[in-house]
């Protein structure tokens, strides 16, 4: 991006919350694409299409994106695991609850946006980029 340029955000349409985000960054409104989901929010910023909100867990863990802005509390909407009432206390749904919590916590610091990159690291895709593009948990520029 040229110094001084007005960075293009992608519009959020999943849900008012993530859409008040977007709007309170881009007041304006003048959006370079427009995304309804988390994962085509990565694609979007791995293409350099533009700024967006987005888990540290997933741009941190990108090679090829670099964060644009530090994580803000106000961001934080946890991370929720959702079953069934009738499974919650089958031995699976128990087993997998317990695993997927004690990995969460072993990578804390990755989901609190506090864990430094390592340089060239990319757990979620295996192509490289010639150049890392910005992103955020709070955003990535063109």
């Amino acid at each position: 991006m040229r110094s001084g340029a007005t960075p293009k955000w992608l519009g959020v349409e999943c849900c008012a919350f993530h859409q008040s985000l977007t709007n309170a960054a881009c007041p304006n409104r003048d959006y370079s694409f427009f995304v309804d989901d988390t994962l085509l929010t990565l694609a979007a910023l791995r293409e350099g299409m533009g700024l967006a909100y987005l888990p540290c867990f997933m741009g941190d863990n990108d090679a090829r994106l670099l964060r644009y802005l530090a994580p803000e509390p106000h961001h934080d909407v946890g991370l929720w695991l959702l079953y069934h009432p009738n499974l919650r206390r089958t031995k699976r749904v128990r087993l997998f609850r317990e695993h997927m919590l004690a990995e969460m916590v072993s990578q804390r610091e990755l989901f609190d946006g506090l864990k430094p990159r390592r340089e060239g690291r990319n757990n979620l895709a295996t192509m490289s980029s010639p150049e890392p593009k910005r992103h955020g948990r709070q955003a990535a520029p063109v």
